[in-house]
């Protein structure tokens, strides 16, 4: 789960729908999005301009040649009247404070390639969590954290879960080494839950939704450290939609009527005014 990158390409959005957009949800994944990590937005200033690139076109073709370029295999659909996309690229790589060594990892009869850190690293204990957690220092001042994994999950339900496990962190010491598998992973997400979410277009009827939304992450760590480049790519669509019918108050039954002046305590008329005498009297004149 990598929402850098998602934030991203929203806020670049706004190249095109004008600043400080505000997006409305249409599921309960894009609530939760938009109240607790797209309202965090000024964090992408933490990323360099290296670090996180985004682009906007009103032409498919040329943002999946960015794609392509940065060895990503996702690609938009061509857009129609109306559409627009934009990219959004995460690339974060970090380096052990001190290079590891190679090592074998054995699981259920196979060795697996991995690192051995004997010196930078901590480990720590979490009472959301049964097992140790192993904080690996960087040369950037990141820390590269990992633990056992408890029950499956994935999503924002995967996120939620390490966020608990790494709040309140106790130190627990005399650990001479840590061990961990090397990584090799390339990966398209499943982001479609974006989909739909929508805003309107400043003093306008006009409604931009989302109609596509796709990101591919890969990660690799070995000895030398670890390496995420993320793309998101999402289409945005205008769609015109009818305006709201006038907010209106229709008197079509018997109706009250009076009629007050400043100084004078009571009404100059008060009256109940039935069916029987909804006329039109032609002129003022008595």
């Amino acid at each position: 789960m990598v929402v850098a990158p998602i934030i991203a390409a929203l806020v670049k959005s706004e190249d095109i729908l004008g600043k400080d957009r505000k997006w409305g949800a249409v599921n309960s994944l894009q609530t939760l999005f938009l109240k607790k990590y797209f309202s965090s937005k000024n964090e992408l200033s933490k990323f360099s301009s290296q670090e996180l690139r985004s682009w906007v076109s009103l032409m498919a073709s040329e943002l999946n040649e960015i794609l392509a370029k940065e060895g990503f295999d996702i690609r938009l659909e061509d857009f129609g009247g109306g559409e627009f996309g934009v990219v959004s690229i995460l690339d974060v790589l970090v380096e052990w404070m001190t290079k590891g060594t190679k090592a074998s990892i054995w699981n259920n009869g196979n060795y697996y390639p991995g690192v051995r850190m004997t010196s930078d690293f901590s480990v720590f204990r979490s009472k959301y969590h049964s097992w140790p957690i192993a904080a690996v220092y960087t040369k950037s001042g990141d820390y590269v954290y990992m633990t056992v994994a408890g029950e499956e999950s994935d999503g924002f339900n995967l996120l939620e879960r390490i966020e608990r496990i790494g709040s309140g962190l106790r130190e627990d010491s005399g650990y001479e080494y840590v061990e961990f598998p090397m990584i090799d992973l390339n990966h398209e997400v499943d982001i479609k839950w974006l989909r739909g979410m929508q805003t309107n277009q400043v003093d306008t009827w006009s409604l931009y939704q989302i109609s596509q939304a796709l990101q591919q992450t890969k990660f690799k760590m070995n000895e030398f450290g670890a390496r995420v480049k993320s793309a998101v790519a999402i289409g945005v669509f205008l769609s015109t939609v009818a305006p709201p019918p006038p907010k209106a108050l229709i008197i079509d039954k018997p109706f009250y009527l009076w009629i007050e002046r400043d100084g004078v305590s009571a009404p100059i008329i008060a009256a109940r005014f039935d069916l029987d005498v909804w006329k039109d009297p032609g002129s003022l004149s008595m």
